[in-house]
Parts: C-alpha cells; structure tokens; sequence
C-alpha cells in the first residue's frame, strides 16, 4: 500500500483530526442554532446570546460536551421549551468554565466539574445500553471524583514522552475525562457528549506487571480514539449506507454482543492504536516484558477484526476499506500478523 492509502485515523495526524473535529463543529453549530429558533422563537435573544458563548471558540479548544448534549436534547421529542431554555442558559456559564479549565496547564484540564450535569446523564445511558445478559441490579457505576494520586497526570506525561503525536492528537480531540467506580462499565463515549471520554477506576491501578499510569494511558487513548473515529464519520463513512449497503451485526473481540460493522472498525483502530502505545511505552518503563505481552494480546485481537472486516469488504468504503489495509499493514510487522492482501 502507497503512503497516500494509508489512512490517518490509523497513524496520528493531529491536523487531519483537527479538521475532522471542527468540521463536525460547524454542523452541530448550525443545527443547534436552527433547532433553538425553532423551539424558543425568534425574538429570545437572552438565549441567542447564551448559545453563541457556548459555541464561542477560545484557541482551538474541543467544543464543550455539553452543547452537544443541548443539541441532541433540543432536537428530541422530549425537548419542553421552557426546561430547555433553563438548559440552555446555563450552558452558557458552564461552557465558559470548562473553556477556562481546559486552557490552563497540567492534566487536570481535562477534569469536569460537579456542575456538568451532562456527564451523569450519559453514564445513565450507557447504563441503560448495556448487553441484555447483564443482571441490572449489579450494574452500579457512578461518576466520582478523580482520585488526588498523580496516577493522571503520569498517565498524560507517558503518553507525551512515548508517543507525542498520539498525545497531540488527544490533546486536539478530548474536551473532557471523568472518573467511574462501580460494575458494569469499564470506559465509553457518548456521541450525544461528543469530546468526553469515561473510564473506570479499574483501568487505574497495576496489575499483571503493567503500571497504573500504562493503563491508565491505554484507556484514555482507546475512548479518545472513539471520538476520533465518530467525528471522522461524519465526512468520511467507513459503512456504505442504503439498502444495497446495509451492514451486518458481526462478532467483536472486545464485545460479548454482535455489533455493527462499523463498530468493529472503530475497535479495530482501537486496538492497534493501543498495541502501538504498548510498544512505545516498553522503550521508557523498565518492566518491559509486560509490556510487550499486552501489545502482541491486543495485535492478536486486531488480527482477528481484519479478518472478519475484510470478510464483509463489500459493506465497507473505499476510506474503510483504507482503514482496514492500514492496520493489517502495521500488523505485518509481527510474525503472527494478518498478511496484507
């Protein structure tokens, strides 16, 4: 495959995911304004101006999750004018404080506030999303402060040291971290809180020989990954759409339940993005051995999502199928690597 076919979703390019970003920006923007003309009318100026200070951009920041939220809300069928223009004014201020935040120096910009009632909304969902097999009464996660141990900000400076266009990349797509503790969800994102990225205090702390802070780092590069991947397939669809196109459900390694195709490519990029941290990260912590174990495990299970998406080729686009070429050509570097075709 040619350098041209090589698709940046794979291999970090911070310019590319800017762009990717900021396109889908505009268009929640303007579908954002338009749904609260529709709802509020036009002569609410007190929200016209409440919106554009949350839409307001300071220096390149990721969007504030939470107007993506408004978005999705406004547009719903459970959207009340007067509930909604609460919410939309309190947008506005917290907006301006997670700009503030998210602007200043250290890891802790990217830690929401208590009063980003956004982020308990989406952990409900996902909550309410979760496989059916799932008992409903041992699914418990919660949102909670992020512990006061450095465990984050050591997870952001290995990601830095050991591979800083991954780190620049996340820095130019993630708004927001939050901290879970409880059963049932291990990391997500929301499309809904488009920016936010959710993991759980189980991807935290050491174990089988990987520090807390390698951990740590891999879970934050896997959902800021999803964001990556969900604001890139606004532009640029991996699945063919329409009846000829209709993808299938399919098995995935990292999902007991059958997914959507596209699904299986976001987890492909997933997991060959973090097999590649894992590699990188071996070269700055001791405990090499580890190290290596989990990348040739998560190469393993990338080898696996090849195969089964080249099977359904047909389904996939021509960027998609760019993707998938992409990533079994970092996986032929290992000896039990997926050969490309």
């Amino acid at each position: 495959m040619s350098t041209a076919d090589r698709h940046p979703l794979v291999e970090p390019e911070t310019d590319v995911a800017t762009r990717q970003r900021e396109r889908l920006e505009a268009t929640v923007a303007t579908e954002l304004r338009a749904a609260a003309l529709h709802l509020f009318g036009t002569d609410d100026h007190e929200v016209t101006v409440a919106l554009d200070q949350a839409l307001h951009a300071d220096g390149g920041l990721p969007l504030y999750p939470g107007v993506y939220h408004l978005y999705h809300h406004l547009r719903g069928a459970e959207a009340h004018p007067r509930r909604s223009r609460e919410a939309a004014m309190r947008l506005a201020g917290q907006a301006t404080r997670y700009r503030e935040r998210r602007a200043g120096a250290g890891a802790r910009r990217f830690i929401g506030r208590p009063d980003d009632e956004y982020a308990a909304a989406c952990v409900r969902r996902a909550l309410a999303q979760a496989p059916a097999e799932l008992d409903p009464a041992t699914l418990t996660s919660r949102l909670v402060p992020w512990p006061e141990e450095p465990t984050l900000e050591r997870a952001m400076e290995l990601l830095a040291t050991a591979w800083p266009a991954a780190y620049a990349e996340i820095d130019a797509v993630l708004a927001q971290a939050w901290y879970l503790t409880g059963h049932g969800l291990v990391g997500f994102t929301d499309f809904v809180a488009h920016g936010a990225a959710f993991v759980s205090d189980s991807r935290a702390i050491s174990t089988t020989g990987v520090p807390a802070e390698v951990r740590l780092a891999e879970s934050l590069l896997h959902e800021a990954t999803h964001s990556l991947c969900n604001a890139a397939a606004v532009s640029e669809p991996l699945v063919a759409s329409g009846p000829e196109g209709r993808a299938p459900l399919v098995a995935t390694p990292l999902r007991a339940d059958d997914r959507p195709l596209a699904g299986l490519l976001q987890q492909l990029v997933v997991l060959v993005r973090c097999a590649s941290l894992y590699r990188r990260a071996g070269a700055v912590v001791p405990e090499q051995g580890p190290l290596h174990e989990r990348a040739d495990a998560l190469a393993d299970q990338a080898g696996q999502a090849v195969t089964t998406l080249r099977r359904y080729h047909a389904h996939l686009t021509e960027a998609g199928s760019a993707v998938v070429e992409t990533a079994a050509g970092q996986l032929a570097t290992r000896p039990s690597a997926v050969s490309p075709s």
